[in-house]
């Protein structure tokens, strides 16, 4: 396996973990999707990382505040990954 490979086992891995046993809308839930989104990114494969961080930005946002750095950075995560797509 690639090292990208195993990585993702691992992060898909965390995440089924965390969606077993924390609340739907847990930041750490988002966290994981967030982290499978840059390795999609890491692998040029833009529209898979969109989509993860999409996910992860649903769940900060109501998660947390308009102003935690968490939300902040996903919000630039999906700027700087859809401007990629076009």
């Amino acid at each position: 396996l690639s090292q990208y490979s195993l990585a993702m086992e691992f992060y898909k891995k965390s995440l089924d973990i965390r969606e077993k046993s924390l609340p739907p809308l847990h930041p750490d839930i988002a966290a994981s999707y967030q982290k499978i989104g840059r390795l999609f990114d890491f692998m040029k494969r833009w529209t898979e990382a969109l989509e993860n961080y999409q996910k992860a930005a649903l769940i900060y946002h109501q998660a947390l505040s308009p102003t935690h750095p968490k939300v902040i950075k996903i919000d630039k995560d999906i700027q700087r990954t859809a401007s990629k797509l076009k």
